[in-house]
């Protein structure tokens, strides 16, 4: 029987085993040749390895417009690192893989309307400020520094992964060298974020997504510049199927899914399939899940007494399948794990999405069968390692989105300066009148040359003081700062009064800048655009519309 067994084995892992043995020849010529067989297998890796990626898509206008952007994708080739050849290396390799850039994150936590928190990790610009402020009355701490005027990517991380993982490390660096701020939404339990309510996350759940995405857009307005979504994995499945829920809804002008399950039925029995996946994919997940729930995060402490769900029964699973059966269909009310992947895959829903998606997947991926997320590229010099090649695509991708908005749409703004009126004046004269002289908060000293907030009016509007040192002189400015949304773009505007006691001057402006869709030439959008900003702004002592000028930016 030994003998029949080892037949079996030996016949059915014979290119497993040829590749084992080339392997442990390449090493062993390696020791003895040392550099220059390095160097010849690098030339061969690169003359031959290298394969374009292969691009499947409606070949529409707007969407050939869009690829134009995107060189990594349509006209160069993409090279594995010549030890990473395959999906299962690649895929473990990445599984115990700790390098790529360092990114200082400013975790800011979120309350949801059940009780629960999600955290957002922000990964602003080089240069701009990382602190929290205070509440503004919901419960929830915004961050300052966040600018509603810059491109923004919204990224979702894989099963129980997040901001640390290393893929987004790679994903947000890119996106810094090419001027996106970023934002790392962590799900319930994950990356530390604690868990207060009997509610978890899970592939089909997209409520979590959805209140956050309203939130953002509320405080920041980012979809009026470029608002991108990424998601990796689970991430990407969650973000797809929000998408297609919310057709033309969304506040995201653009997505990115990379290394999505689209069928998680064909996942499930894919990870079944053969005793390699299983033994290698599917009990790593589910001691991941389960470290998780269990370890990593209190999870387990708030389901306590949890109506139908046995905690042994979860501790006891060995597969994927066997916890979604035990844990997640308890949790979110299904009859099974295939009633729940039935209602979770996104494939279904990619036909309802109605913004700009890219979606990445790799022929080899051994979960979502077609090295999953791990997409190493090899480096000519062999001493800087493995890059992440997905970060390239998806940086392209989002400045293709925001290029295919810009098309049709002109940039404004409108510039009035008044003097012997005071900043507060100013404020009680928007178009709220909601800030008195008993609303309006002590001032906190600050430093020079810095910023503090006074006061959040509303969602919409809230008044700093910025002080600098300029040449000996101290200027203090205090600005008022809103968002005017309109059916066709939107307009953000800054009043400020300056005053510098050296000088002996002061004097307040109003600028108003935003961005519209136009359908018109360049003089039909400078009408339209005043037409929207005079409607919008009900000033009541101050007449600013007369003495407004256009200018294109």
């Amino acid at each position: 029987m030994g003998n029949v067994f080892t037949r079996a084995l030996a016949w059915n892992h014979q290119p497993r085993f040829r590749l084992a043995f080339v392997l442990v020849l390449l090493y062993l010529a390696k020791k003895l040749l040392g550099p220059s067989l390095m160097a010849m297998l690098i030339r061969w890796h690169f003359a031959r390895a290298g394969e374009t990626p292969r691009l499947i898509y409606r070949k529409t206008p707007a969407n050939k417009k869009l690829l134009s952007h995107c060189v990594t994708m349509t006209q160069t080739k993409y090279y594995p690192p010549w030890n990473l050849f395959n999906g299962h290396l690649q895929t473990i390799t990445f599984a115990k893989d700790k390098r790529g850039p360092k990114i200082k994150y400013k975790r800011q936590l979120l309350d949801m309307p059940d009780g629960g928190v999600v955290s957002l990790d922000w990964a602003l610009l080089p240069g701009h400020s990382l602190r929290s402020k205070e509440s503004d009355g919901t419960g929830s701490s915004w961050i300052e520094g966040v600018d509603p005027t810059r491109r923004t990517v919204l990224l979702l991380p894989g099963l129980t992964g997040g901001s640390p993982a290393n893929y987004i490390r790679f994903t947000v660096a890119k996106l810094h060298e090419i001027g996106w701020q970023c934002v790392v939404l962590n799900a319930r339990g994950c990356a530390n974020t604690p868990v207060r309510t009997a509610q978890l996350y899970c592939t089909a759940y997209t409520e979590d997504l959805r209140f956050v995405l309203q939130q953002l857009d509320k405080k920041y307005g980012f979809c009026q510049e470029a608002f991108v979504g990424v998601g990796f994995s689970m991430g990407s499945n969650v973000l797809v199927k929000y998408l297609g829920e919310e057709g033309e809804q969304t506040p995201l002008t653009g997505a990115v899914s990379v290394g999505n399950p689209f069928n998680l039925i064909k996942v499930s029995e894919n990870l079944s399939g053969t005793w390699f996946n299983r033994l290698m994919y599917d009990k790593a997940l589910n001691r991941s899940m389960k470290s998780l729930f269990f370890e990593k995060s209190n999870a387990a402490e708030k389901f306590e007494g949890y109506p139908g769900l046995d905690m042994e029964a979860v501790r006891a699973s060995r597969t994927v399948r066997e916890f979604d059966d035990t844990l997640t269909s308890v949790l979110f009310s299904y009859k099974n794990a295939d009633h729940f992947y039935e209602d979770a895959s996104s494939d279904k829903k990619l036909r309802a999405v109605k913004v700009p998606l890219l979606c990445i997947n790799a022929e080899d991926d051994p979960i979502s069968s077609g090295g999953h997320l791990a997409y190493y590229e090899s480096s000519r010099r062999e001493k800087e390692g493995p890059t992440m090649w997905t970060a390239k695509p998806i940086a392209e991708f989002a400045e293709a989105v925001r290029y295919h908005r810009e098309d049709d749409e002109v940039l404004f703004s409108f510039e009035k300066p008044f003097y012997h009126v005071t900043a507060l004046q100013a404020m009680q004269h928007t178009w709220n009148n909601e800030l008195t002289m008993q609303s309006y908060r002590r001032p906190v000293d600050v430093a020079s040359q810095s910023m503090t907030v006074f006061q959040l009016i509303n969602d919409d509007t809230y008044v700093f003081r910025r002080r600098m040192r300029f040449r000996d002189k101290v200027v203090t400015t205090h600005y008022l700062r809103f968002r005017l949304k309109t059916n066709s773009g939107y307009a953000i505007g800054h009043y400020f009064n300056a005053a510098c006691s050296e000088l002996d001057q002061e004097y307040c402006v109003v600028r108003i800048s935003g961005r519209m869709k136009v359908d018109a030439n360049e003089v039909a959008a400078s009408k339209a655009a005043t037409d929207i900003i005079f409607g919008l702004l009900r000033w009541e002592n101050l007449n600013i519309g007369p003495v407004f000028t256009f200018t294109a930016s």
